[in-house]
């Protein structure tokens, strides 16, 4: 992986622009359940109701509306398990940009048949997500195809998610108990962990409050 990637307000803004009109603007809602919990402002951004189900529209798009018209005649290439795969599928069919997922041994069928159900075409290689990776670089070299990884690429960790987020809370507040919010005044209390729990994660699933709660991702990241 490259040492660090450089993606300015400006990128992200003109990503946004840029997928405008063709990935669903989600809901942001308070929870005052979750805010209770934690002693925290919490609120939930519902990408679950995005078409393909996930946050990884926006990234998919994104990058597949960069590609020059030799890339997107060519196609592109990636390694997933579902989630980016279904997103740059369903994305990738939309556009007439031909696409080609790796996945794992062991990957659900409702994952495949949904990235297949795109007009993907679905390679199974690997144990793992290591060893599908490894397969689409080699189809990558073979066949010219432009390779997109789900996460190592600045067309697609574009951001857009946070300031879509941003512009939907600002000035929200006064319906189901929520506070009048201005997030831009809490920018500089925001932390950003990598990571995610798994069962048997006590210190976060037994989290009664915000410091707790960022004790446990903390060391989930770490």
């Amino acid at each position: 992986f490259r040492d660090f990637m450089t993606v300015t307000i400006d990128d992200i803004r003109a990503a946004q622009q840029r997928i405008a009109g063709q990935v669903d603007r989600t809901p942001v809602r308070y929870s005052r359940r979750l805010s209770q919990l934690t002693g925290a402002e919490i609120w939930i951004k519902f990408d679950n109701l995005h078409f393909t189900g996930s946050f990884k529209e926006r990234g998919a798009l994104n990058r597949l509306l960069l590609l020059n018209e030799d890339e997107r005649r060519r196609g592109v290439v990636a390694a997933s398990a579902g989630n980016h795969a279904q997103a740059l599928a369903y994305h990738g069919g939309r556009l007439g940009v031909p696409v080609t997922i790796v996945m794992p041994e062991g990957t659900p069928f409702a994952k495949i048949n949904g990235t297949r159900s795109h007009g993907a075409t679905v390679v199974i290689h690997g144990l793992d997500f290591s060893g599908s990776t490894e397969e689409a670089r080699r189809l990558q070299a073979e066949h010219g195809y432009v390779f997109v990884s789900a996460f190592d690429d600045e067309g697609i960790t574009t951001f857009v998610i946070g300031i879509d987020i941003l512009d939907e809370i600002q000035g929200a507040g006064n319906s189901d108990g929520a506070p009048a919010a201005n997030p831009f005044e809490k920018l500089n209390e925001v932390a950003i962990a990598g990571g995610a729990p798994k069962p048997g994660d006590e210190k976060f699933f037994n989290a009664t409050n915000q410091d707790e709660l960022s004790d446990a991702l903390e060391d989930i990241a770490a």
